[in-house]
């Protein structure tokens, strides 16, 4: 047990007193935290679940990015880029819990051109965001390599079933050999440092 004293106890319930506060402005207000600078708005969205901070870092991503959001019931993507074609938005937040970018739902008979997929690592001051641009051809080649598996279902349920949604993890570590590799012929500089400065 640590040497704790008053002060100590005031921090956390303070810090109880602002985790609310933003759970409940961000519950009454869906842009809840666009204005802030980059990295107060992603340390707000870290208090968050990742329920409830999924589509609104979308969202934020798309409208900062200034990319051309599409309708979802299309079944094309998220955003289409200057030349009309379609991509899909997956974007992670990295905390000392959770190191790696998360690709969830991931639908590969969607005619789409490709994939944008987003780490944002909150390990760190000031936060670092990782922007890995893929093709379809690269995200269906990285299905293979990070070992894809089904996002919902089990291997019998989902026997019978043509489109299955798959998810897949990348481990945001220097050290990671995936992770090198990524930085080598994925990552967007120009992306990247959009907001990091």
């Amino acid at each position: 047990m640590g040497n704790y004293n008053k002060a100590y106890y005031d921090k956390i319930e303070n810090a109880f007193k602002v985790n609310q506060k933003i759970k409940t402005e961000s519950t009454l207000d869906k842009r809840y935290g666009f204005d802030f600078p980059f990295s107060t708005f992603i340390y707000s969205m870290s208090i968050l679940t990742p329920q409830m901070y999924g589509s609104r870092l979308e969202s934020y991503i798309i409208e900062k990015f200034k990319l051309d959001r599409v309708s979802s019931k299309d079944g094309l993507g998220d955003f289409q880029d200057s030349l009309c074609q379609k991509y899909e938005l997956k974007v992670s937040l990295i905390t000392v819990t959770n190191n790696c970018l998360n690709m969830v739902q991931i639908r590969p008979w969607q005619g789409i051109n490709g994939y944008l997929m987003i780490a944002i690592d909150t390990r760190s001051s000031p936060v670092n965001l990782y922007a890995f641009q893929l093709s379809k051809q690269q995200l269906l080649d990285e299905l293979i390599q990070l070992n894809a598996s089904s996002a919902h279902g089990t291997k019998k349920a989902n026997a019978s079933n043509g489109k299955i949604e798959l998810r897949m993890s990348l481990k945001i570590d220097n050290n990671d050999v995936d992770f090198q590799r990524w930085m080598s012929e994925y990552y967007n500089t120009q992306l990247s440092n959009k907001f990091v400065k």
